[in-house]
């Protein structure tokens, strides 16, 4: 997801930058036309500025990945790029606005959807850390630092952190179909 957040952030940035800037000039590459009207010029700065926050948060969300709120950004974004290429698409359709980046800018919009739904598979697969001492099972993110000591053997991976409920309890392991706790 750390990818992924860098490439939008920077995606999205200069998008946000160039809107604010020059938006007659960037929306003339999106669509083969410059905004005419004052009331066209402050949508399009607005949509640069709605832009510029969204590269922020991704930019922000880049150290966090493993939280609900980066897994409901990259969610945020799957829909804003689907929705992306539904409006760029049914512009481009119409064959009376189309810019040199408007099919660029669909291809970028797919596989940025794609990406997304890709992140949310992978972030999807749920683990859980198991307590070696007292068997409290927590999700982990629960604890904010657990480590990977060991990612590969038989044996699970051994986490260690600082246990929030037991200061007895160190060391964690990821709890999956293969073991049975019970």
């Amino acid at each position: 997801m750390k990818d992924f957040f860098t490439v939008s952030a920077a995606i999205e940035l200069g998008a946000g930058v160039a809107l604010l800037a020059f938006p007659s000039a960037a929306v003339k590459l999106l669509l083969g036309s410059p905004l005419d009207t004052p009331a066209a010029v402050a949508l399009g700065r607005l949509a640069g500025a709605a832009l510029l926050a969204l590269g922020i948060a991704c930019w922000r969300a880049r150290g966090d990945v493993q939280s609900r709120a980066a897994r409901g950004l990259v969610i945020e974004m799957l829909i804003y790029n689907l929705a992306a290429v539904a409006v760029i698409v049914s512009v481009g359709l119409g064959g009376t606005l189309v810019g040199k980046l408007l099919w660029p800018a669909v291809a970028l919009h797919v596989v940025m959807a794609i990406w997304c739904v890709r992140d949310l598979i992978v972030s999807g697969e749920k683990r859980q850390c198991g307590c070696l001492e007292c068997g409290d099972l927590s999700p982990l993110s629960a604890y904010a630092t657990c480590r990977v000591v060991s990612k590969r053997g038989p044996q699970p991976e051994i986490l260690v952190s600082a246990h929030s409920k037991s200061r007895h309890c160190q060391k964690m392991f990821p709890i999956d179909s293969r073991f049975n706790l019970t």
